[in-house]
């Protein structure tokens, strides 16, 4: 099987599920936790949301979000490591994955800030604000920020590493990383772990601490990014199955 290369980076090499080069060698236990578990293992059937919070009401607040110079930085920094870690294959590359991003961009959009027509919002809500409402259609949605960059983050990882072939022929082959995740969603739980450990290592301590600042929160967004990445392997039976 023929395949595509990947980018020069430098000293940095990524493959076969190996920690980026730059990930620190202390883990807490939460996280080593984590490394010890495969991707596949941690899919639930349901995510259970937060519950709506009028005091810190995303679509209220956006405005007022201060974000440290510090944490633009290393969230672009993070980009662009995640671009590195793409292979150049002929389509499951970094410019498909930049195309599926702004996808979802578009969508959580068209989620987050739909064009509410006059007789929706003249109707009697009694208590119920616009965003209470927008909070309920959206299954809380709209007024998480954490699930909504956990979407966009999912879409731009989910092809990190991808050898340009699909799983059955890794399997076939009999590869390392095919025995590792057992013959099943091997690309994608390839890409979360790669991404996990990439986004764990000590210089994005201020953008981890912004995004989920706490063990909670980590574990949600793990969570959410897991469950997005592995609904992409549409070929897996027993996937489709929970799907349904």
């Amino acid at each position: 099987v023929n395949r595509r290369t990947k980018k020069s980076t430098g000293n940095t090499t990524f493959s076969g599920s190996t920690a980026h080069s730059g990930t620190s060698g202390s883990f807490s236990g939460e996280e080593s936790e984590f490394l010890s578990k495969a991707p596949l293992d941690e899919v639930v059937e349901v995510i259970r949301l937060p519950d709506f919070d009028a005091k810190s009401n995303f679509t209220r607040a956006i405005e007022l979000v201060d974000i440290s110079t510090e944490v633009v930085d290393q969230l672009s920094e993070l980009v662009g490591s995640i671009a590195a870690m793409y292979r150049d294959n002929p389509f499951h590359n970094f410019e498909h994955a930049s195309h599926v991003t702004m996808s979802v961009v578009k969508l959580l959009s068209r989620i987050v800030a739909p064009e509410l027509d006059e007789q929706t919002v003249q109707m009697p809500r009694g208590k119920q604000s616009i965003e209470y409402m927008l909070h309920d259609h959206t299954y809380g949605i709209t007024s998480d920020p954490l699930t909504q960059f956990a979407c966009v983050f999912s879409a731009l990882i989910h092809d990190i590493d991808h050898q340009g072939v699909p799983n059955t022929q890794l399997a076939k082959e009999k590869l390392p990383i095919a025995d590792k995740y057992k013959g099943r969603s091997i690309a994608e739980q390839n890409s979360v772990d790669l991404a996990w450990k990439l986004f764990m290592e000590d210089k994005y301590a201020a953008l981890r601490k912004e995004l989920c600042g706490t063990d909670r929160e980590r574990r949600r967004f793990r969570q959410l990014v897991i469950n997005s990445v592995m609904a992409t392997d549409i070929m897996d039976a027993e996937l489709k199955v929970l799907r349904n």
